[in-house]
């Protein structure tokens, strides 16, 4: 009812104020954005004042004119060639909408074109879909079904009002870098080929629809790295050999399996695959059990880092995948030498330097004994030495006389007199 009182005001107000010179202008804005509202005009009139004005378009009511710019929101802008004045209305407000009139200045009765702006919240949308997106691989966003020919594009972000200018691909450019548009009857996606987290965020799928508001729906992408799933350490030494355990899906049994080196999965380079063998890599692919294994001889420094186990080149980390981080420890083979084979050497050592210590010890006594029997010697030698000049080898025993001592051969004393030296004897 309300509708239609306005309306009967419409044409109540051309009749009173002057011509329309077309038929009802729509016009579709965001809060935030601009409005631009375009009237055309018969020819003949390209040199006239144009103007928007509202209610009954008196002059306190006429907004903006083509002779009269003002410092406001709403700017002008006539193109003769096309008899088209355009009033751009900016940083528009749930307020701006309404009923405007278009007027043309002229002598009589002017020309009106009855207008109406539509305004809307500029954000998206009550509801919104999450994908979960990993590095180096490929995503695609479904929209929603549009049964219909109509314009069709996706932006980032989640204002509408500037999606149509900022569209990454559209039905007329499907192909966009990494984006890539696919149409069919009920429904178009979009294709993201080698995702990065820099490609997380909002995006839109917009629908162009005539005298209305474009349809919108919004998807959020998360992109995660593809690392962090199912990691595990695995430890060698250098020189050595270790084995490295990489399960895969059942699906991709017949699939070429290799394991590529790097600390991202996107840049990580093949090292060995079931196709191509390596002097010092060795894969088996133990199919029964869903899993294969590399081998690498001979560790050096170099082997050491991130490793990823593949059986697709498209593998995605919903499929299982694994990623090992190989430390080299050159130190730990030395450390077991010294906690185990030192401690023995150093007791064989003290049990030498024991014994060592032992015989020394046994022999400086056998040499002292040996030493004191050589004194003794001597001594006795010294002691007979005192009577070297009087050839006692005629000595033999001595008896005993009365008072005094006598030897039994006589001839040991030839020299001296048979007096008494000691009373007793």
């Amino acid at each position: 009812m309300l509708a239609s009182w306005k309306l009967l005001f419409s044409l109540f107000l051309v009749e009173l104020c002057g011509t329309s010179a077309a038929s009802q202008v729509e016009v579709y804005a965001y809060t935030g954005g601009d409005a631009k509202v375009s009237c055309s005009y018969p020819a003949g009139y390209e040199t006239y004042e144009k103007y928007l004005c509202t209610e009954a378009c008196t002059d306190n009511d006429v907004l903006v004119k083509t002779t009269k710019q003002t410092a406001t929101r709403y700017s002008t802008s006539d193109h003769q060639q096309t008899q088209i004045f355009t009033v751009t209305i900016s940083s528009v407000q749930m307020s701006d909408a309404g009923n405007y009139w278009c007027g043309v200045s002229r002598s009589g009765k002017d020309i009106y074109t009855s207008v109406t702006v539509h305004v809307k919240s500029n954000d998206c949308c009550d509801s919104v879909r999450n994908i979960l997106g990993y590095e180096g691989n490929n995503v695609s966003i479904s929209c929603p079904p549009q049964n219909d020919n109509s314009f069709k594009y996706m932006c980032k972000g989640s204002q509408p009002s500037a999606c149509r200018k900022q569209a990454l691909v559209t039905t007329s450019k499907t192909q966009n870098g990494q984006f890539r548009l696919r149409e069919s009857e009920s429904e178009f996606t979009v294709e993201l080929s080698a995702v990065t987290k820099q490609d997380a965020g909002s995006y839109l799928c917009g629908v162009e629809r005539s005298n209305a508001f474009d349809v919108f729906s919004r998807v959020d992408l998360t992109v995660k790295e593809w690392c962090c799933v199912t990691p595990h350490d695995v430890e060698g030494f250098l020189g050595q050999s270790v084995t490295l355990q990489c399960p895969y899906p059942d699906e991709h049994r017949p699939n070429t399996k290799f394991l590529c080196k790097g600390d991202k999965r996107t840049t990580c380079q093949t090292v060995v695959s079931s196709r191509e063998r390596k002097d010092r890599f060795r894969l088996q692919d133990t199919r029964s059990s869903s899993s294969f294994s590399v081998t690498i001889t001979g560790l050096t420094q170099n082997d050491a880092g991130a490793y990823w186990c593949g059986s697709d080149s498209q593998w995605t980390a919903e499929k299982n995948y694994s990623r090992i981080q190989l430390t080299l420890n050159g130190g730990t083979m030395s450390l077991r030498i010294i906690l185990y084979v030192v401690p023995g050497l150093l007791l064989i050592l003290v049990v030498v330097t024991s014994v060592i210590v032992y015989k020394y010890s046994c022999l400086r006594t056998q040499d002292e004994r040996e030493s004191n029997k050589i004194r003794s010697a001597k001594e006795e030698i010294s002691i007979n030495e005192v009577y070297s000049n009087h050839a006692p080898s005629k000595v033999k025993k001595f008896h005993r006389g009365d008072d005094w001592c006598v030897p039994q051969d006589e001839t040991l004393y030839e020299n001296f007199s048979n007096v008494p030296i000691y009373g007793n004897c």
